[in-house]
């Protein structure tokens, strides 16, 4: 009889073990400030939200890095065919950054702790996608999505 009351109270104590230790597991794709990866132009990218700028004519996008995760805020941009935004840039980081269009031939280069701004014209159809070309193949890409 004693036997059986060890193994009961062995495998309750693994048990317990086992709940408290699943529970305590993070998701990668947790909120506050954690980052999900998803796929641009053929890179996994790092994405740190999405935001619509139909009818706007500014919008303000952080260049960062933390860690390992390298990115840009808002990463996927919603707007209209053929609309021109001027995008207000700030290297949040500590490195330098790039915010580079290839099809546009912008390429702005900022420094940690400095601003800039450029203009861009979004396709008439699908995505325009930017990225920083130091750290690229990091995840540190996204795109401008017309729908």
């Amino acid at each position: 009889m004693r036997e059986r009351r060890w193994f009961a109270v062995l495998v309750l104590a693994s048990t317990v073990a086992l709940v408290g230790t699943a529970c305590s597991k993070k998701s990668s794709a947790s909120g506050g400030g954690s980052s999900s990866k998803m796929t641009i132009d053929g890179v996994q990218a790092s994405n740190h939200g999405s935001k619509s700028i139909t009818g706007a004519s500014s919008l303000d996008v952080q260049l960062n890095n933390s860690g390992s995760d390298y990115y840009f805020s808002p990463t996927v941009i919603n707007g209209t065919a053929g609309q021109k935004v001027t995008v207000d840039l700030s290297n949040d980081g500590n490195t330098a950054h790039t915010f580079t269009i290839d099809s546009a031939n912008i390429d702005e280069e900022l420094q940690p702790g400095t601003k800039t701004s450029t203009t861009v014209t979004l396709p008439s159809s699908g995505t325009l996608v930017f990225y920083c070309k130091f750290h690229k193949s990091l995840g540190m890409l996204g795109e401008f999505s017309v729908g």
